[in-house]
């Protein structure tokens, strides 16, 4: 009964802990996810060397967009006329991190979250523009899609309306941009109701995409949390920080984790004794990398873009992570109290209760947000 009480008691902890931050950061996200249509995206991104893959690499960093989830958004933005330089490196720093994973780090990470919460974004941007420019510049090609004039023509007529420029003829229904005076009035008194409507779908839609991963994730730390000692001794058994990153890169290189979903398991292994020098490499290498990933960045930008996509990011995340382990050596992390959790107050207990009501209902992945059987 020792450790199933231990198990809840630091489930709970881990949850009060991350809540209150993975909604807000997924509600940053659902907001980034409206404001930043594919088709701006595509335009950010377009033809070019250097600004479309530091763009790409700065888009990337707070998107919250899994390795699996990035993959038709970066294929789309190559057949758009994207350079590989700016593909790759929209391919390594969206996975990498989002923010709601940032926000999840700073929360999670007790006394070096801020020093983790900065290190991982910027390991995450220098690494993904490191691998593009050199793509581009030792081996990318600008390879120009002869779809991508009338492409942007399409965007430019859909863009009309925002403008309020006239686009649509006398027979333009009601849903079109084109609309009587009356109509207008109507559609701008229940602005709000549309855009809380379109906000719940895209908050809903990104969280389903991990919402299975997280509570595997926090189950799964909780769980460590409460059958590992307090202190395994992994700096000391392993003999150098280089060591404990260089087995943080083997177990993260070919596996699939989530970047939200590992901050938990980071936080835990902190705490139990690994270094947060490793404990970043393996946040840093894990979502980003996988045989799925692998296989399809050599598949559409060749066999540089895989010697510059790895070499980046084992580089920069091994360079990061000695930079934090220099920055936190006498910090420690402590989940064996639970008595924190409870002075976070109602509304903290709160977000806790509605991440789990939320992670049980969308990880079960029958039902709609309406009540309706999804297809």
């Amino acid at each position: 009964m020792g450790y199933i009480n231990g198990f809840f008691e630091h489930l709970w902890i881990l949850s009060v802990d991350a809540a209150p931050y993975l909604l807000v950061g997924f509600g940053i996200a659902a907001l980034l996810h409206l404001y930043l249509p594919t088709h701006l995206l595509l335009r950010l991104l377009g033809e070019g060397r250097f600004r479309p893959t530091l763009t790409a690499a700065l888009i990337g960093i707070p998107l919250p967009l899994c390795s699996c989830s990035v993959v038709p958004t970066a294929v789309a933005v190559r057949e758009k006329g994207a350079s590989p330089g700016a593909t790759l490196s929209f391919f390594i720093s969206t996975p990498e991190t989002g923010v709601d994973s940032i926000l999840l780090t700073y929360g999670m990470m007790g006394p070096i979250g801020p020093v983790m919460a900065v290190a991982r974004p910027l390991a995450a941007g220098l690494s993904a523009l490191s691998a593009g420019i050199f793509l581009d510049f030792f081996g990318g090609s600008l390879e120009k899609n002869p779809m991508r004039k009338g492409e942007m023509e399409v965007d430019k007529t859909a863009s009309a309306c925002s403008s309020n420029q006239p686009c649509c003829g006398q027979e333009a229904s009601e849903g079109d941009c084109c609309s009587t005076p009356d109509s207008r009035g109507a559609k701008d008194a229940s602005k709000l109701r549309r855009f809380l409507t379109a906000f719940r779908d895209s908050f809903l839609m990104l969280f389903d995409e991990i919402a299975f991963l997280v509570a595997i994730g926090l189950i799964f730390s909780a769980f460590l949390a409460s059958l590992l000692p307090d202190d395994l001794g992994l700096s000391g058994a392993l003999g150098s920080p280089i060591v404990e990153m260089g087995l943080a890169i083997l177990i993260g290189l070919p596996m699939y984790v989530c970047a939200t979903a590992s901050t938990p398991l980071a936080a835990v292994l902190i705490a139990k004794g690994l270094s947060p020098g490793a404990a970043l490499v393996f946040l840093l290498v894990g979502p980003a990398t996988n045989i799925g990933t692998i296989a399809l960045v050599r598949k559409f930008l060749g066999n540089l873009a895989i010697m510059a996509y790895l070499v980046s990011i084992v580089a920069i995340s091994v360079l990061f992570g000695l930079v934090v382990n220099a920055l936190c050596q006498d910090v420690a992390l402590d989940f064996s109290e639970i008595s924190p959790a409870f002075e976070g107050g109602p509304g903290v207990w709160g977000c806790a209760i509605f991440l789990w009501i939320l992670l049980i209902w969308r990880a079960s992945g029958r039902f709609s947000f309406l009540g309706r059987q999804k297809t």
